[in-house]
């Protein structure tokens, strides 16, 4: 059922109520919520022991994105049926559509990804107040060997991945996203036991965390005097319009799960996390797992083999290379200070 809109009365006439697309902009615009915190709501219905039910959307990006999702659809279902006047009455075409995108490839030439489907179906299924895997056709299984975007660099990031570049150096040393960089400035490189952190990283859904700078002995040096150099000015104030950088933040995900793991065969079953799937038979170290998530700003423990695994034979290689020395010691101390919440001091 459609959340109605206070101007969205039962005497409005079809012609008040707009194009489709107005409806769809108002509706998803209705259910948005900024300045809230979905990571907060959560807990607090988790904490009166009341099921969450995910009716709102909180992010901006994630508006944008549904609403021009919903506006292709409407305009799909106008050129299909012209007679449709009302929001409502585009749901009944909502699998004819989703089926229309698994045939036809996208404005690239490509077929779209299970991923990308699934993305257009939540947004229909947030747009008409419903479930998605109770309301829609199923549209697959994810899989991982399918995701390509910011994985490697293509023709047209190559120029934005130098590897040299100090923008580079500190993505691999932090982990940070492209949308936290841009505000980020060398007073917040702070030190707690010979250990520096990136600190008041403000992540997504309005989480802030601390990350542990974890690199070279020589590139640490070189961070510091990067920053030093920058005064009160933004470390990164114009970056590269194709640097998203996931590959360099999975890159520092499994340097620093590498540093800080346990030999899995050593390990009770209960600090084990077995991968399932297409990773199956694949073992990790929850306690490694958990310092990661927390550098990285993730919740859950899965997302690291789900999302970032794919890097662990690079990492491995480079942490063959000398100059890591040093960087053994504090990644042991930062992941005690992460587990403690000691970084909470910062």
């Amino acid at each position: 059922m459609l959340i109605p809109h206070p101007n969205h009365g039962t005497g409005h006439s079809r012609k008040n109520r707009g194009s489709l697309v107005f409806q769809v902009r108002e509706t998803l615009e209705c259910l948005y919520r900024p300045g809230s915190s979905r990571h907060e709501a959560k807990a607090l219905a988790l904490g009166a022991r009341q099921s969450f039910a995910d009716r709102f959307i909180f992010s901006s990006s994630t508006l944008g994105l549904y609403i021009r999702f919903g506006a292709d659809f409407v305009k799909w279902v106008k050129k299909r049926h012209p007679d449709v006047r009302l929001l409502e009455d585009c749901k009944k075409h909502v699998d004819e559509y989703l089926e229309y995108l698994k045939e036809t490839p996208s404005q690239y030439g490509r077929a779209r990804s299970v991923s990308t489907l699934k993305t257009v179906r939540s947004a229909l299924a947030k747009l008409f107040g419903v479930t998605a895997t109770d309301a829609f056709t199923d549209v697959g299984t994810r899989c991982r060997a399918d995701i390509f975007r910011s994985r490697t660099a293509s023709e047209k990031t190559k120029k934005a991945f130098d590897r040299d570049s100090d923008e580079t150096l500190f993505t691999t040393a932090t982990g940070v996203r492209r949308r936290e960089k841009r505000p980020v400035y060398a007073s917040q490189i702070l030190e707690l036991d010979g250990v520096h952190f990136l600190t008041g990283i403000k992540g997504k859904g309005g989480r802030v965390r601390n990350a542990p700078i974890i690199c070279r002995d020589d590139d640490l040096q070189n961070i510091l005097k990067y920053a030093e150099s920058r005064g009160e000015e933004p470390l990164f104030p114009n970056m590269h319009s194709d640097f998203h950088g996931h590959s360099l933040r999975a890159l520092y995900a499994c340097i620093l799960y590498l540093l800080v793991e346990r030999p899995p065969d050593t390990l009770p079953r209960k600090e084990k996390y077995y991968c399932r799937a297409d990773m199956q038979g694949i073992v990790f170290d929850r306690r490694a797992l958990r310092i990661v998530s927390l550098a990285l700003g993730h919740n859950r423990i899965k997302i690291f083999p789900a999302s970032y695994a794919y890097k662990l034979d690079e990492a491995r290689r480079i942490l063959s290379e000398p100059g890591w020395e040093g960087a053994h010691a504090r990644a042991r101390k930062a992941g005690h200070i992460l587990l403690t919440g000691a970084d909470k001091r910062l």
